[in-house]
């Protein structure tokens, strides 16, 4: 809450420029896409200028079009996202699952034209995007992700014998009434003037009778 709260503070004179300071720090998965999603849509809808320093690379990686490193007090890198991070000594071929007779078909076919050797491999996701995902579904299907009844459990109410319950509970005493004053009437007093400490005025203390 903090960080949107500060982000929101940010924003209340509209600038052209921001410069935000590890926005989604502290923050859980949730929190996290969401002040992505913010980052992203003033980008490239509002047009402003962010500038983000962050040791999150993840999240920078998400976000931000050009980067600096630093590193020693001194600039590393700098320059457009995708000009740093490509690779241009490899290629990626990404393709729905292949039977084995294939993979092989291409592990051999690349040796003989290129004559080097292939890495295959299965891809993971990411953890914060699996979950991001459930909670999405979760939400979708209405389901409660904490508080709700385990599955194959209902909840129901007491029936419509309840409410007479309910007064039947309430009317199994007699209504408490006062009587006339006590004879302990002045031992009362002088306890409360004790307590009060204060001069003691003559009132009625009703006795209760239960």
């Amino acid at each position: 809450m903090a960080r949107r709260i500060g982000l929101a503070q940010a924003l209340i004179n509209d600038p052209d420029l921001l410069i935000l300071d590890e926005p989604t720090s502290g923050l859980d998965p949730i929190g996290t896409k969401l002040v992505k999603d913010i980052i992203l849509r003033l980008g490239r809808v509002y047009r402003k200028t962010i500038v983000l320093s962050s040791h999150l690379l993840a999240d920078v990686e998400e976000v931000c079009d050009r980067v600096t490193i630093l590193y020693g007090g001194r600039v590393q890198e700098k320059g457009p996202l995708d000009d740093i991070l490509s690779r241009r000594d490899q290629v990626q071929l990404t393709c729905e699952a292949l039977a084995p007779e294939t993979l092989a078909a291409i592990r051999q076919l690349i040796a003989q034209r290129e004559g080097k050797d292939v890495a295959i491999s299965v891809p993971r996701d990411r953890l914060e995007a699996l979950f991001l995902r459930i909670v999405q579904r979760a939400q979708q299907e209405r389901l409660e992700t904490s508080g709700s009844a385990p599955a194959g459990v209902s909840e129901r109410n007491a029936g419509p014998h309840s409410s007479a319950v309910r007064h039947g509970a309430c009317r199994s005493r007699p209504p408490v009434v006062a009587s006339s004053p006590p004879a302990n009437r002045g031992r009362l007093e002088r306890h409360a003037a004790r307590r009060n400490r204060g001069p003691v005025h003559r009132r009625y203390i009703p006795h209760i009778r239960r």
